[in-house]
Order: C-alpha cells, then structure tokens, then sequence
C-alpha cells in the first residue's frame, strides 16, 4: 500500500511541475526524494524574489510621477512582497514611500515622519497620500505663478537675471563689424 501511494505522490508530483523543473527531480525514486529538491529551489526562488522587492521598495524614487502614480506603484511593490510571503505593514510602506520622494517634499516629509508611530496623532497611507498630493498641488500651482512672474520680468524689463546676480541684456545683438569703419 504504501509503494502504491508513494508512487502516486511521486506521479503527481510529475504532473504539477513544469518541464524546466524535471532536470532538479529526474533520478529520484520516491516522493520524499522528489519532494526535497524542488522545495529547495521554490525556497530559493522566493527569498529571491522576496530581495529584489525589498530592494525595489528601498530604491524606487518618485522622479517624474505624480504622488498618485508613485503611491500606487509602491503599493504594487508591496503586493508583490506579500505574495512572495513578506507581508508589509501600512506604517512600513508609508516610510518606504516619504524615504524616496525628493527634496521638494522634504516640509511634508518631516510634518508626517514625526506623525507616523504616534500613539495620539496616527494615519494611515491614504491620508497620506491625500496630503502629499495636496501639497504636490500647491507645489505646481506656486511653481505655475513663478514661472508666470518671471516671464513677466523678462517682457517688461527684456534683462534676464542670472544666478550669479548679474543681469544680461536679452536684447542685445551682437553686430558684425564693417570693413573700412574703424578709424585709423
């Protein structure tokens, strides 16, 4: 009886994995023998897979997305960790989030860290991301009136102002010189 069902087991086994998996079980003989290597190669595939989210979590930076766009990829991220068998707390996923967001968001970024594990003023991810795109929002809208006054600037005044303080004529062309009109 149990040769009968070891052989099933081992048939079974057979049956549920892929061909790239046959070369780890080819010369086993019974079920524990089968069972073992592809244990080993599931366990190693996963702590893998389980890295390269961690990692991606740790280095993915907002760069041109929207607070939206970014949020929602991270939580992709953390998705994919906890199918991998690494489930991320809220409170993680949050820091993971304000960690990589640009210096433009430094203000919000030190309001919210000085929030998160607080045990009289806690939130969650979404009221975060709902501040965060609310300050993105005014960001774009302070940005917009800058740009616009220093279009301004230049149309009124036709100067541009460098970085280093000084003033350059916008106007200004330069002429090509005519033989004969120097004084000799």
């Amino acid at each position: 009886m149990w040769k009968r069902t070891d052989k099933f087991l081992v048939s079974w086994l057979l049956v549920s994995i892929s061909e790239s998996m046959f070369g780890f079980v080819s010369k086993c003989r019974n079920s524990t023998e089968t069972w073992f290597p592809l244990e080993n190669e599931f366990i190693t595939n996963s702590k893998a897979r389980v890295l390269h989210f961690k990692n991606l979590l740790q280095t993915t930076e907002k760069d041109n997305l929207s607070v939206g766009d970014y949020v929602k990829k991270m939580k992709e991220i953390a998705e994919k960790l906890s199918a991998s068998g690494m489930v991320i707390a809220d409170e993680d996923l949050l820091q993971y989030v304000l960690d990589r967001l640009g210096p433009e968001f430094d203000a919000m970024v030190v309001n919210l860290t000085s929030r998160i594990g607080s045990k009289f003023d806690s939130f969650r991810l979404q009221e975060a991301q709902f501040l965060l795109q609310k300050y993105e929002i005014r960001l774009e809208k302070f940005n917009a009136i800058d740009l616009y006054n220093y279009s301004a600037h230049i149309a009124s005044t036709g100067t541009l102002n460098s970085s280093h303080g000084s003033t350059s004529d916008i106007n200004r062309v330069s002429k090509p010189e005519v033989e004969g009109s120097q004084s000799d």
